[in-house]
């Protein structure tokens, strides 16, 4: 079993009361959703109560969504992803062991390169990139890094590998 983040919760920052106030609060957020999922091929999303979700089919859009979901909302509070255990097939699986692997691979003390968080526990994400060779597309796998801190919340700048030589085994 393979777990891996497949998508975005968002709850609502507070509860607003009106009727009036809740459909302009739908209506602004529905716009943000679209205007995020913009570049991903295919997702859902819904409007529970609580909050916002979306979840996308391909695993490695995730880099995507969390890059669209960055500017701050004014009607959502608290981001967490959404995972799930497949069962995986075609690219996701692929996109699956590759995410399990490195998070595997990951050391105890690994930290966020962000100079305000430096937390432990970043998610391996992996993503497929498109780069034109000789007139033919061809796809670029690589694994971004991603700190699911509350004060964070964002791809690691640095790829937190990068200052592996300061640390002893």
């Amino acid at each position: 079993m393979i777990r891996c983040p497949c998508g975005l919760k968002r709850e609502w920052q507070d509860g607003e009361s009106s009727p009036e106030a809740q459909t302009e609060r739908e209506r602004r957020i529905r716009a943000w959703i679209k205007e995020c999922t913009v570049k991903l091929q295919s997702h859902s999303s819904k409007l529970p109560y609580e909050g916002v979700e979306i979840r996308l089919e391909s695993l490695a859009e995730m880099t995507l969504l969390i890059q669209a979901n960055q500017p701050h909302q004014q009607d959502l509070g608290t981001r967490s992803l959404i995972y799930d255990t497949g069962p995986w097939k075609d690219d996701n699986l692929l996109a699956g062991i590759e995410t399990f692997l490195q998070r595997n691979a990951y050391h105890h003390y690994a930290t966020c390169g962000n100079i305000e968080c430096g937390k432990t526990g970043l998610i391996p994400i992996s993503r497929i990139t498109t780069s034109p060779t000789l007139g033919q597309p061809s796809q670029i796998r690589s694994i971004d890094h991603f700190c699911a801190a509350k004060d964070c919340f964002r791809m690691d700048p640095t790829n937190f590998r990068s200052t592996r030589h300061l640390t002893k085994d």
